[in-house]
Parts: C-alpha cells; sequence; structure tokens
C-alpha cells in the first residue's frame, strides 16, 4: 500500500506541473506567432492541431516539387517572421 501512494503523489505532481506547463505554452502561443509548414501533408496535419486558432502558411504550394523547390525572398522573409 505504501508503494501505490508514493507512486499516487508522484503522478499527481507529475500532472500539475504538466498542466502548469500548458497553460505557460498557450500564454507564450496567444502572441503574434506564425507557423510555416512545407508540404501539404504536414500542413493538414498542423491546420487540424491548430484548428479555431490560426491556420499555418503553406511554403511549397501547388504541385511544386520538394526535390526542386528554390526558397524565394519572400518565403525567407515569412520564415524570418
Amino acid at each position: 500500500m505504501c508503494i501505490w501512494r508514493f507512486e499516487l503523489k508522484v503522478i499527481g505532481k507529475c500532472c500539475a506541473v504538466l498542466v502548469i506547463a500548458l497553460v505557460c505554452n498557450t500564454a507564450v502561443f496567444s502572441a503574434e506567432n506564425r507557423v510555416v509548414v512545407t508540404i501539404k501533408p504536414i500542413h493538414s496535419l498542423v491546420a487540424a492541431l491548430m484548428e479555431g486558432v490560426e491556420s499555418p502558411y503553406l511554403l511549397i504550394k501547388g504541385y511544386d516539387s520538394v526535390h526542386g523547390y528554390q526558397l524565394k525572398p519572400s518565403d525567407a522573409q515569412i520564415i524570418q517572421d
């Protein structure tokens, strides 16, 4: 019984730390941050996660290939910001 109590206390403290970390991260991400993704499959996953918050910027649009893609100055500016 004593071991179980110890484990429950540790799990409870870990959960409390996790909740505090999530609340702090939410405050940080509520500032003006932009998410840039490279390809459509990643874009759809990230867009589903960010639903209702913001939409990610898709870097390689249309049927462009990731193998021959060259970064444009406008895309570099978006990544930098």
